[in-house]
This record gives C-alpha cells, sequence and structure tokens, in this order.
C-alpha cells in the first residue's frame, strides 16, 4: 500500500440452497454489490484527486458536518496526537513512538479550542 492508493475487498456467504428465489436474491444481491462498489469506486477518486489538489488543506471537515466533528473532537481528546500538525517521529520496529510531552499535550488540546 502507498499514499493514493486504496482497497476495496468484499465476499459474500450463504449456505447452500438451489431454490429459484434463492438463485434469484444472490444474482440481484451481486448486481447491488457491484453498483455500489462502481459508486464507492467513484467517491474515492475523486476524495484523492482533491487531496491531491492544490487547494486541499488539511484539518476538519466542514463545520457544518456537526456529527462528522464531533467524532473528530472525539477522537483528538481520547488521542492527543491526532491533534498534532505534524506526524509524530517514526520508531523503531516493533517499538512505539516517544509519548507526547505534557506542554505538547497541553499545546495539542489548545489547538482544538480554535478548530
Amino acid at each position: 500500500m502507498a499514499a493514493g492508493v486504496s482497497v476495496s475487498r468484499a465476499a459474500s456467504y450463504a449456505l447452500p440452497d438451489s431454490h429459484r428465489e434463492m438463485r434469484a436474491v444472490r444474482y440481484l444481491n451481486a448486481r447491488i454489490r457491484r453498483r455500489a462498489a462502481r459508486e464507492d469506486r467513484e467517491l474515492i477518486e475523486g476524495a484523492h484527486a482533491g487531496i491531491a489538489s492544490s487547494g486541499y488543506r488539511p484539518g476538519p471537515l466542514s463545520r457544518r458536518e456537526a456529527r462528522v466533528r464531533q467524532f473528530q473532537m472525539l477522537i483528538r481528546e481520547k488521542i492527543p496526537p491526532a491533534s498534532r500538525a505534524e506526524p509524530p517521529a517514526a520508531a523503531p520496529p516493533g517499538r512505539l513512538a516517544a509519548p507526547m510531552s505534557a506542554s505538547a499535550h497541553a499545546g495539542a488540546h489548545a489547538d482544538l479550542a480554535t478548530l
């Protein structure tokens, strides 16, 4: 995987049943899944193009998306590194990154107040 790459996987599970009605239901289910997958692909491609554009600015989504904003704020509250403007320094394989200092933690919460 790399930046700008998305993977979508799907599977169907069903008990053996060769009745005509079940074959019809499975056929229709497969058609719906394929259509939804095409729509997902279009949305993902649009999102990737938007992020790659010169107009993209990282940060919270539109203030009109209240529920998404609430979720973002919850994540930033529960996972302080999510509030950093820059990603944390990489840790050696098999080790956790250094914890956030108290001053950085306080600064992250101050940054949230300005969102």
